[in-house]
């Protein structure tokens, strides 16, 4: 676009034999107070081919009269060496016939000699220029849609509706030719952390170096596709025999895992490849693509890094997992999830302190669920982001109808989670509706969660409204000490199996005894789980830890069970107290 009174600098080729009319045209197109026309002229059609495959112009300005105007062949190999340049066609007659064969063969406007004007040459020329640039516009965008309907946009692989018709395709041409067709799935090991430390602009180049190697690998005769995230699908070459798959997705994960320059450094990720072939797996491409995916959950779930393939047992595993999803998002809705709670314990104040409030799901065939089964399979399905709503609202609930006033409630709450932008907020308001008092509430996540930058965020924002933030599982993951000076926690639980493998005047006696002085002395309240034996509430209070929770002292309850234990003056968990051994207690040090 031009701003007004700007005059456009238009590069014409003026396509003429005659040299009068040549000069006509020019002495007209000097006087557009609209546009400059710098004039090329030729006059043998081969030569104005010539210019337009090494010249850029603006227009095309041809007259038909000297060049074959019956049957228009010039025109018709101007069009398809200016595909970019409209033509304009000047003729001696007034032949709607002829007009109507130009306009058919390309050109953008029909003109008789005898009336053209200065002004309407000019406007011409001009209009025909923007007509032809509003039609490529549009050509351009259908296009762009055509290949976004096909494409992923950032890898431009085939995108999974692509895929689907593809592998179809290729799976009948392989039935056809008698032969069996591998699909390979993959998943990258690690990319979340190029995304974490690097930014999402480098976790996008790393696809695209990613997408790029397959693409190379596989060859141009099979379909590779991104799905989404970090997920790709394949087939395997028809020139790889089936007995040749698996090392050759073994040499290609290797391929896959080389090092990658991105952001200006170097940058290693990993790949866990599932693969499943038919007709003998599957024989549909959505059960191919299935069984494929089967099979790289098998290869992340032994470890990552390596290649599975489709068996039987997969696929009872796959059949079960999908119950399990439709299950639990039925469950989420429809009432079958329940909360039990279990009690924190103070030992030197002799009192509880908070409860921990614990998800389970009585499935109506299967029975009760164990947390360790479903909760996976909610960060799988994306469920774990309304599961862990429908828990926090529950427990807040109950804190605030059925707890005493100085009793708190300590919720899970996963990574997806704290990593969603609004989790402070729905946090917020939760308490703000039930007029909750903020550090009454407490999150709970694991170290390894902490590793997401929006998670941290979201962690100062929790704490500035009030609420307290706890590590759990502490001592499990490979940046537990840089995480208590770091992370904006109030309290540290030790994991149950440091507790459960301590003994007197064994090592991990020591490490338990140097994490409780440690956490102590940094002014946080620590926690130990997983208490079932009076020689571990006492080991624990020997070394300065004074919170516990744990079977010794109380198994999870349903609400109306659990909550009346923090004021029944003879619940049985201040029997376990009796029995703790004051002989040897180091006391803790003094808080600030």
């Amino acid at each position: 676009m031009h701003e007004e009174g700007e005059s456009q600098q238009i590069e014409l080729l003026l396509v003429e034999e005659d040299d009068l009319a040549a000069k006509r045209i020019g002495e007209m197109l000097s006087g557009s107070r609209v546009a400059t026309f710098a004039l090329h002229r030729v006059t043998e059609v081969d030569q104005a081919l010539y210019a337009l495959q090494h010249e850029q112009f603006g227009a095309v300005l041809m007259d038909l009269g000297l060049h074959d105007a019956h049957t228009l062949d010039s025109l018709l190999r101007a069009r398809f060496a200016a595909k970019s340049v409209p033509i304009v066609v000047l003729a001696y007659q007034d032949d709607e016939a002829l007009a109507l064969r130009a306009v058919k063969s390309g050109a953008a406007e029909f003109l008789i000699k005898g009336e053209v004007s200065a002004t309407l040459l000019s406007r011409t020329l001009l209009h025909a220029i923007e007509r032809h640039r509003m039609l490529q516009e549009v050509e351009q965008a259908k296009a762009r849609e055509s290949f976004l309907a096909r494409n992923d946009p950032l890898t431009r692989l085939s995108n999974r509706y692509a895929f689907r018709e593809e592998l179809g395709e290729a799976m009948d041409v392989a039935r056809e030719n008698d032969r069996d067709l591998s699909l390979v799935f993959v998943d990258l090991d690690g990319f979340k952390a190029v995304n974490d430390n690097l930014g999402h602009a480098a976790g996008d180049e790393l696809l695209v170096d990613v997408a790029n190697r397959l693409r190379r690998w596989v060859g141009e005769e099979a379909i590779v596709a991104r799905l989404g995230g970090d997920e790709f699908v394949f087939t395997v070459p028809a020139s790889v025999p089936y007995a040749d798959v698996i090392p050759w997705a073994e040499e290609l994960r290797t391929h896959i895992e080389e090092v990658y320059h991105v952001a200006g450094l170097e940058t290693w990720v990993g790949a866990s490849l599932g693969i499943a072939t038919a007709p003998r797996d599957a024989e549909r491409p959505d059960e191919l693509t299935r069984c494929a995916d089967a099979a790289m959950y098998q290869a992340k779930s032994l470890g990552r890094g390596r290649v599975c393939t489709y068996t039987e047992h997969l696929r009872d595993m796959a059949s079960e997992r999908f119950e399990l999803i439709n299950g639990l998002r039925e469950a989420i809705h429809g009432g079958d999830l329940a909360l039990v709670y279990q009690p924190q314990i103070d030992v030197n104040d002799q009192r509880i302190v908070a409860f921990e409030a614990l998800v389970r799901w009585l499935h109506p065939v299967r029975g009760m669920v164990p947390p360790s089964e479903f909760i996976p399979v909610a960060e799988e399905a994306g469920m774990v982001v309304p599961l862990g709503e429908w828990v926090l609202r529950k427990a807040a609930t109950v804190l605030k109808e059925m707890a005493p006033p100085d009793v708190g409630m300590a919720v899970n709450v996963s990574s997806r989670q704290l990593s969603q932008r609004d989790f402070a907020e729905t946090v917020q308001r939760t308490i703000r509706e039930l007029d909750l008092e903020p550090s009454r509430l407490e999150i709970e996540l694991t170290e390894s969660a902490c590793a997401d930058r929006q998670v941290i965020r979201s962690l100062h924002a929790l704490r500035e409204i009030g609420v307290r933030i706890a590590i759990d599982d502490f001592g499990t993951g490979y940046s537990s000490f840089t995480l208590l000076k770091d992370i904006p926690a109030h309290v540290v639980k030790i994991d149950k199996s440091f507790v459960q493998r301590a003994r007197a005047g064994s090592k991990d006696e020591v490490i338990l005894g140097a994490i409780i002085q440690m956490v102590t002395a940094l002014g946080l309240d620590v926690i130990a789980e997983g208490i079932e034996t009076t020689e571990a509430m006492n080991l624990l209070y020997h070394r300065g830890c004074m919170r516990m929770q744990g079977y010794l002292f109380s198994k999870p309850e349903e609400a109306r069970d659990a909550l009346p234990l923090a004021s029944r003056p003879d619940a049985p968990w201040r029997e376990c107290l009796e029995r703790l051994d004051d002989s040897a207690f180091l006391p803790r040090p003094p808080r600030d």
